[in-house]
């Protein structure tokens, strides 16, 4: 964390997991997190980076002498933001996140991190603001995403950027490409992989996701980001009628 000195009256403090694991030490007992496998087992909401994101909270009823357990439990409660990695529902064992607010790479990179390896399947794509969607490339590869379903009119510039990323790293790695209109095609082909995945790896205990987090703005298909994320709960909560 960068503060300029002097830009407010406020004690500037620099924070990192190291300070977790000192505010843990000096509790007794974890915190926000699993004390053997650091990982956010016992946050509410999805995502190794929230874990940084708690820190502040604590540190600030450190500094307000509140009792730093306490805050932890609070932490621990909260349940995330809509269109936030805001968990939707899990239909036959396939969990839909929706992520409708990542409207840049960086951010769309970090919601595919927050799962595991070869779980996500991707919904992306959407306005274009002519940005570089290698950050997004990057997590695609490095998490194995399987499938994405893209959104125009970046989707077929998103699969350019991890066409050439692959060419580039000669990596192996082969991944479904679905351009479509609409939510309701989306979540359709979206639903049919990520049960394919699901008997694919029926001996494993990692289970798919339908992921949207489009790495681009709403506009031109969708009227905007609340617009995308609705359809997407509301078509993901009705597909155990059909």
């Amino acid at each position: 964390v960068r503060c300029v000195e002097g830009s407010g009256a406020g004690n500037i403090q620099a924070f990192s997991l190291n300070t977790l694991a000192e505010l843990e030490s000096q509790a007794g007992q974890a915190l926000i997190r699993d004390w053997k496998s650091n990982e956010p087992e016992s946050l509410l909401v999805v995502g190794s980076h929230n874990i940084i994101n708690a820190i502040p909270a604590l540190l600030v009823a450190q500094q307000l002498d509140l009792d730093v357990v306490d805050a932890a439990k609070a932490v621990r409660q909260f349940t995330g933001l809509p269109y936030r990695l805001q968990y939707v529902v899990t239909q036959d064992d396939i969990a839909f996140y929706n992520d409708s607010l990542a409207t840049t790479p960086e951010a769309a990179a970090a919601a595919i991190a927050s799962f595991p390896k070869g779980s996500v399947v991707l919904l992306a794509g959407g306005h274009d603001r002519h940005v570089s969607f290698e950050p997004l490339a990057q997590a695609v590869i490095e998490y194995a995403v399987s499938a994405i379903i893209l959104f125009p009119p970046t989707g077929s510039r998103i699969q350019k950027t991890i066409e050439d990323l692959i060419a580039s790293k000669h990596a192996s790695h082969s991944i479904q490409f679905i351009p479509v209109e609409t939510m309701p095609a989306a979540i359709d082909h979206a639903f049919k992989i990520a049960q394919t995945l699901k008997e694919k790896n029926a001996t494993e205990t990692t289970k798919p996701v339908v992921l949207l987090s489009p790495a681009a703005p709403s506009f031109g298909t969708f009227k905007d980001y609340q617009d995308r994320g609705d359809q997407f709960i509301r078509l993901a909560q009705d597909l155990h009628f059909k």
